[in-house]
């Protein structure tokens, strides 16, 4: 199940992060079993998760059937490389941000990655970076690995593309911008 569409800001949080490659056909299973493994590893260590799980997708090679991912998880501070091997320390980066929300198994996933992107492109806004999914379950509520509430984060190049007037309307709409137009949401004038 897809939610709606819209635009969200998102504050730079540090994070801690471990590369996975994989096959395609087995990316709902690595990513689960990795996020789960990322998840134990931190509490275990004694950090303290700041935010939800998270994928960043770094690279799809569809000739050889492989995915490249950084699994990772937000901290309340910054990781000092004194926890297990393999896992790096980085910020997760902040910005405004298109977003949807995802309900249900991994394997089902791509048909809101697909309608995110839709609307991005109908709205004339362009990505920048690389695609995040922020993936909230509470473990502790017991672990269902088929169904995930998924929150896919396309963070915005404001450099390119038409989507200025749609995000300025945006942000005055949310109190963020100018509102050089004159109208706010709650029809006052600016």
């Amino acid at each position: 199940m897809i939610s709606q569409f819209e635009l969200q800001e998102f504050t730079r949080t540090s994070a801690v992060f471990q590369g996975v490659r994989c096959s395609s056909e087995q990316l709902g299973l690595a990513a689960t079993e990795s996020l789960m493994e990322l998840r134990d590893d931190i509490l275990e260590s004694g950090w303290e998760l700041d935010g939800p799980l998270f994928i960043r997708f770094d690279r799809f090679d569809e000739r050889a059937g492989e995915v490249d991912f950084l699994a990772g998880a937000q901290l309340s501070e910054p990781w000092l490389d004194d926890g297990p091997e393999g896992l790096e320390g980085a910020d997760m980066p902040g910005g405004l941000a298109a977003t949807t929300w995802h309900s249900g198994s991994y394997a089902s996933v791509e048909t809101a990655v697909d309608a995110l992107g839709a609307w991005m492109r109908a709205q004339g806004l362009v990505q920048r970076g690389r695609p995040f999914e922020l993936h909230y379950q509470p473990p502790e509520e017991g672990f269902d690995r088929n169904w995930w509430e998924t929150q896919l984060v396309w963070f915005i190049d404001h450099s390119v593309g038409r989507g200025s007037a749609y995000i300025e309307d945006h942000r005055c709409r949310t109190g963020g911008g100018s509102c050089a137009r004159g109208d706010t949401d709650d029809g006052d004038k600016r």
